[in-house]
């Protein structure tokens, strides 16, 4: 039977078309037009729209050797030729696609029955690579080494080692901003930057000609944040070696920082707690410092004032000394306490200002004696020597048990600072002035005038206020005992 579709001839009894794959119909047997088959006379080829004869080729031809009778040659295969064993139909040409069953599409299988076009495959062309390419993948290398040198060099500079280095330097240089910006000291005037360089510029790093950094320890501890080193250097003045300990804090601060922060937290140099004991009434200042309860912490101890402060500089410092109703005084002070403690005592007055006061009592004290001697009456001595005038005179004769002085003679005389008190809205002080004397004198016997010596020491102890910037004398007694 035929197929309706491709006219290909296909056995009896066939439901699809073994060429196309269409249904068949009416259970393998083709209804043909009878009109058609009017047309087709025996021997006569089919024509257009005509189905050829059993053993009849297309149009009218006999069929060629190794064709098959009936049917139409297949696309790329040659007419009148059998394929031999491993060639392809249509003289080389790859096999058409295959349809589902394994038979082969006819023409006209596509949709409205065009067959698709045959897409060429596409070779890809290789071009060569451009300057400009391997300008930049070098360029990109280069960054890459860059990069990888400026993160190793980042993670020197916060090596610990690195920053007590740069301390060191920075020392040697005697520059004292960028040393002091290597420091990472306590919130304290103390510790400020114009008292760290007082201290240094006093101090024996002032001259370092050469120094070296050995590691202290390989514990850091303090979970990773402490690391100790070892500084030993020599001076201009001092060519043996000298050696310091310096502990490095890391700070717990990361965010936003490429590399560990070490900053010089301690150095043998710092004084860790000194002790200032003064009096209530005095105000003390320590390099231009003010002691309270906000520079230092402060207890009261009987009729004492103890200032401590936790960090400052060892060294010479200046204290200056005042109060109400006094004139302020300075002097210096060495703090250089044995370990991390140092203590002092603030006088009430100073070296000066207590000679000053001396010598106010030594006036007093040769007033007395040259009234004893010239047998001044009370009457006669200045205002502040008249009340004890008289006494002081008694006092004196009896050293030598005479009626009269003739004579009296000082030697190395010295003043005691007894007491120092701010009372009843003024400023008062308690003086003793110690001297070596001889006196002699004149005592009436039975046969006439005895002259008497006698060697001893004598003593004014005497009160005095501060008024006006001047010391004056309030009262005073004299004393005296023989060798």
């Amino acid at each position: 039977m035929y197929c309706p579709y491709c006219r290909t001839q296909n056995d009896d009894g066939a439901t699809f078309c073994e060429v196309c794959g269409k249904p068949l119909g009416n259970g393998g047997q083709t209804a043909l037009d009878p009109a058609l088959m009017q047309r087709l006379q025996p021997g006569q080829a089919a024509g257009a729209g005509q189905i050829p004869q059993p053993g009849q080729a297309a149009s009218g031809q006999i069929p060629q050797p190794g064709q098959v009778p009936g049917r139409i040659p297949q696309p790329g295969q040659v007419p009148g030729q059998t394929p031999q064993p491993g060639q392809t139909a249509g003289a080389g040409q790859n096999p058409p696609k295959i349809m589902p069953g394994g038979q082969n599409p006819p023409q006209g299988w596509g949709p409205q029955g065009v067959n698709p076009p045959v897409q060429p495959v596409r070779q890809t062309e290789r071009r060569p690579i451009s300057r400009s390419t391997v300008i930049i993948a070098v360029e990109a290398v280069v960054l890459l080494v860059i990069g990888f040198l400026c993160y190793n060099r980042i993670q020197t500079l916060g090596d610990p080692r690195t920053v007590v280095n740069g301390y060191m330097e920075a020392v040697t240089q005697e520059n004292w901003a960028e040393a002091y910006s290597y420091l990472n000291m306590p919130s304290s005037p103390f510790l400020s930057l114009e008292a760290y360089q007082n201290y240094m510029e006093a101090s024996d790093m002032k001259d370092i000609t050469n120094y070296s950094v050995n590691r202290a320890t390989k514990n850091s501890g303090g979970g990773g944040l402490l690391s100790e080193y070892e500084v030993s250097y020599t001076t201009k003045t001092n060519t043996s070696k000298s050696t310091i300990h310096v502990q490095l804090t890391k700070s717990r601060e990361k965010k936003w920082k490429v590399v560990d922060d070490w900053r010089i937290s301690l150095m043998d140099n710092l004084l860790n707690d000194v002790e200032i004991s003064a009096a209530p009434m005095l105000e003390v200042k320590i390099d231009g410092v003010l002691l309270n309860d906000e520079t230092a912490e402060v207890m009261k101890s009987g009729d004492q004032v103890i200032y401590t402060i936790s960090d400052i500089f060892e060294g010479t410092h200046v204290i200056e000394v005042g109060g109400p109703g006094m004139e302020p005084y300075k002097q210096e002070a060495a703090f250089l306490g044995d370990g991390d403690y140092a203590q002092m005592w603030i006088p009430y007055m100073s070296d000066e200002q207590l000679q000053a006061l001396g010598s106010k009592c030594a006036e007093y004290w040769g007033k007395l004696m040259e009234g004893a001697v010239s047998g001044q009456e009370a009457a006669d001595m200045p205002e502040e020597l008249q009340n004890g005038y008289g006494d002081a005179v008694w006092t004196l004769g009896r050293s030598v048990d005479a009626d009269y002085i003739t004579h009296m003679e000082n030697k190395n005389p010295t003043v005691i600072l007894d007491d120092f008190e701010y009372w009843d809205g003024r400023l008062q002080a308690s003086v003793t002035m110690k001297t070596d004397m001889e006196v002699t004198g004149v005592s009436e016997v039975s046969s006439g005038y005895e002259q008497r010596t006698a060697k001893g020491v004598g003593a004014m102890s005497a009160t005095y206020h501060f008024e006006d910037g001047e010391w004056i004398l309030d009262t005073y007694y004299v004393s005296y005992s023989n060798n």
